[in-house]
């Protein structure tokens, strides 16, 4: 029997022949045409038939670095003309396109070896390209993963456009990563397309998302990389700045795909096996549509339900709710309990004496308190919207969190828990921080008579003095998006994270003002301090990185950065640095001695063993 079939498959659209998989991503109302250039940039002049020697020499002559770096770009670039030179006579773009690398049958980081190089080729082509003497197709482009081009082609253009674009990017409200996209996505563009930012348009944005998938399916024939569709987030940016006329759709999307999805038919694109928290989802995300537009309501989607419960059902099929705060055994690095809390816990914080815990719920607006010995949630205390991160009083007294959405601190006072009373717990004030601050994280310095607030939304940081309740200062940061804060052992300064630009800020305790920073590894959030050598811990949450000062950075890592001996009132005080491989997405990091561990081996055993279904193992 045979069956006829369209190559639609009901999800993901036509199959497409180049990519070799089906993609939703084919064809849209809006035609894809590359940008037409109305004066050919060329921020150093023609350099069409410049000598090879000035040629070189410009290409060591702009963008930061250090004077050993710029003599290793001149020098790499003069070993790349010498190369092209081999070639039939003419400009060098002619050059360029009559030779392998031109036709993009490999990177330039193949003829090292061959031609001995000093530096490596890659970087002279990289110079070239920012110097708009090379102008390459998108293959041969993508054959170089090169290191630093966004710094470097934004440097050289000169084009006031192009740093207006990068200023919106940052400012932007998106991931550190997605900025980093955005900003990629158009310098390849310019660059591969021979334009500057004034001439990009929708339908050139379109023709670089399809002609990269088309590269991409060149160099990982059959892999679902190649459907990253690119773009989109630059699409976003030009349309808030107003490059696009007001008829063209705010997204990407909108210009290729089909209408609105409803949030059940968003939520449906992911297989969810359990039938009470698909629903939960929808209810949630129902909730959430009334004050998102469509654009973040399907970014929401995708990070709830595909990268967050999809793989947790991916992990751990009995999975059945999202409200659970898990015990872990440190030392042996097993789950031992799981305790049902709120919906979408997110901060947690343990009260001395180690027999309550508090847990921000971010999708209940509440704070649970956790028995400790009984294991069990007592009750939910009301705050504000979206509950993230806490501290907690050095006495016990009180504990301050963080009103992601509301824009404020929680105070609430835990005295009844001295007496075992619970249900005594309450919010007693509100620290008012400000509308659209969206305060993530706090700490308490070491004196305990200040709280430092951590902001993703505006550019300082908050402090507040605990015997008045009130902000006394708002100390001015690099950029938004600070994630955490931390002390360093003799308290004279705060350690601030600031995700957007891969930077500790350090703050002066006694001025109240940033005296430096520090390069650490990609899109730091959570930092603590060793209080015995001053060594600081930062997780680098974000998978880029295109900073040059941090060295030997690894994806999915841990910064380590030794401050002994560093001083942190001066930049030219240099730390040295370490980095720990870990899982994907770090987001926190605590320092526990384990010789001050003490615990109940037979009461784990038990603990773990009930969790598993399992039999404890004998004695």
């Amino acid at each position: 029997m045979t069956t006829a079939h369209s190559h639609r498959h009901h999800r993901h659209g036509p199959y497409v022949e180049e990519l070799g998989f089906a993609s939703r991503f084919v064809s849209g109302a809006m035609p894809a045409a590359a940008a037409v250039a109305a004066v050919p940039p060329r921020p150093f002049g023609d350099l069409a038939h410049a000598a090879a020697r000035s040629l070189a020499e410009l290409a060591g002559s702009f963008g930061p670095g250090t004077r050993p770096s710029r003599v290793q770009r001149q020098a790499a670039a003069r070993e790349v003309l010498d190369y092209l030179a081999e070639f039939a006579d003419g400009t060098w773009q002619q050059r360029w396109d009559a030779s392998p690398l031109g036709r993009g049958e490999f990177g330039a980081a193949s003829l090292d070896a061959s031609r001995s190089a000093t530096y490596g080729l890659s970087l002279g082509v990289r110079q070239l390209f920012c110097l708009r003497a090379i102008q390459p197709s998108l293959l041969a482009f993508r054959r170089h993963p090169f290191n630093s081009y966004n710094i470097l082609f934004v440097a050289a253009q000169n084009d006031p456009q192009l740093d207006e674009y990068v200023k919106h990017v940052k400012a932007h409200p998106m991931s550190h990563q997605h900025q980093s996209d955005a900003i990629a996505d158009m310098c390849s563009l310019l660059t591969v397309q021979g334009v500057a930012l004034a001439d990009v348009t929708p339908e050139s944005l379109l023709h670089h998302a399809h002609d990269n998938r088309a590269a991409r399916a060149i160099l990982h024939p059959g892999e679902k990389v190649a459907n990253r569709f690119i773009c989109r987030g630059a699409w976003n940016v030009l349309h808030r700045m107003g490059h696009f006329p007001p008829t063209i759709p705010q997204t990407m999307r909108e210009a290729m795909l089909r209408g609105q999805q409803t949030v059940t038919e968003l939520v449906d694109r992911y297989p969810i096996q359990n039938a009470a928290v698909r629903q939960l989802l929808i209810e949630y995300l129902t909730r959430r549509r009334a004050d998102s537009d469509y654009s973040t309501l399907t970014t929401l989607v995708i990070n709830l339900v595909r990268n967050f419960w999809c793989r947790i059902e991916q992990l751990n099929p009995g999975q059945t709710d999202l409200n659970t705060v898990s015990e872990l055994d440190a030392l042996t690095r097993r789950e031992v309990a799981r305790i049902t809390v709120g919906f979408g816990p997110r901060g947690l914080g343990i009260v001395p004496g180690e027999r309550y815990l508090l847990a921000s719920n971010s999708g209940s607006n509440t704070v649970s308190v956790v028995d400790l010995e009984s294991r069990r949630e007592l009750c939910q205390v009301a705050v504000g919207r979206d509950p993230r991160h806490m501290a907690i009083s050095a006495d016990g007294q009180f504990a301050y969190v963080s009103i992601w959405g509301s824009g404020y601190i929680a105070k609430l006072d835990l005295s009844g828990l001295a007496k075992d009373r619970p249900d005594l717990v309450r919010e007693v004030a509100r620290i008012r921080i400000g509308e659209n601050t969206h305060p993530y994280s706090v700490n308490i310095d070491r004196n305990g008579s200040r709280l430092f607030v951590a902001c993703n939304s505006v550019a300082d940081v908050p402090v507040i003095d605990l015997s008045t309740d009130r902000v006394i200062a708002r100390v001015p940061v690099p950029i938004d998006g600070a994630r955490a804060v931390a002390f360093t052992p003799d308290n004279g300064h705060a350690l601030v994270t600031l995700e957007r630009k891969s930077q500790i800020a350090v703050i002066d305790m006694e001025k109240l003002e940033v005296t430096r920073t520090i390069p650490v590894g990609p899109g730091p959030r959570g930092i603590a301090v060793d209080e015995t050598d001053n060594t600081v811990y930062c997780a680098a949450f974000s998978r880029i990185f295109d900073d040059p000062d941090v060295p030997d950075v690894v994806a999915h890592s841990l910064s380590v950065v030794h401050l002994e001996g560093v001083d942190l009132a001066s930049e030219d005080s240099k730390p040295r640095y370490e980095h720990l491989p870990v899982g994907h997405g770090p987001c926190s990091v605590a320092i526990f001695n384990p010789d001050r561990v003490a615990f109940d081996s037979d009461r784990l055993e038990r603990a773990a063993a009930s969790l598993t279904g399992t039999q404890p193992a004998p004695a």
